[in-house]
């Protein structure tokens, strides 16, 4: 996302989200080109609880969309579509591993930050290696996001040298620490 905040947990932000609540699917979709972010972000999450294989279908229909924002929105249903069960996480991983070669760096941010939620259980190699690359983006959100989904990784010796090389760094510092906190609190 653009900045730190959950531009959803304002007022306004609360307000929109529940009327999305009585929107249609389609009508959802439409929003995810809306300028505000507040509604892009409260349409993209009503259609992560939503849910269903149709949305699934329409989201990866847009990972190619023209426009960076709708992309933004896609990596961030995707990361958590069907919460809390998550059933397109496999499917989602590969599509979402595309879009962290993306050129606009709100995409990269997205797609690595969702890797933080779908791999909650362990993240496969593939997914391990781009974010350890991602780690070292241009982009402080990106590498903040990867060094975060970073604490659901197999957590190597290198892995928790790059998290540690990393803490010194102002912005990406708490989020790395954050990732070696998941790590250490992981069953042996």
């Amino acid at each position: 996302m653009s900045d730190d905040s959950d531009p959803t947990a304002s007022t306004l932000g609360i307000l929109v989200s529940e009327a999305l609540k009585q929107w249609n699917t389609d009508a959802l979709f439409m929003l995810l080109q809306d300028d505000n972010e507040i509604v892009r972000v409260s349409a993209s999450r009503e259609l992560q609880l939503r849910g269903d294989r149709s949305i699934f279908e329409k989201t990866l229909a847009l990972f190619h969309d023209n426009n960076s924002k709708v992309r933004e929105m896609v990596a961030y249903i995707m990361g958590q579509l069907g919460t809390p069960l998550m059933p397109y996480r496999e499917e989602s991983l590969h599509p979402l591993l595309s879009l962290t070669y993306d050129n606009d760096a709100n995409v990269r941010s997205a797609s690595a930050a969702a890797f933080g939620h779908l791999c909650y259980n362990g993240t496969p190699q593939e997914v391990e290696d781009r974010l350890v690359q991602l780690c070292s983006d241009k982009d402080k959100d990106v590498r903040a996001c990867a060094a975060y989904a970073l604490g659901n990784s197999s957590g190597s010796e290198e892995i928790r040298a790059l998290l540690i090389g990393l803490q010194p760094d102002e912005y990406v510092g708490p989020y790395a620490e954050l990732a070696l906190e998941i790590l250490d609190d992981k069953p042996k």
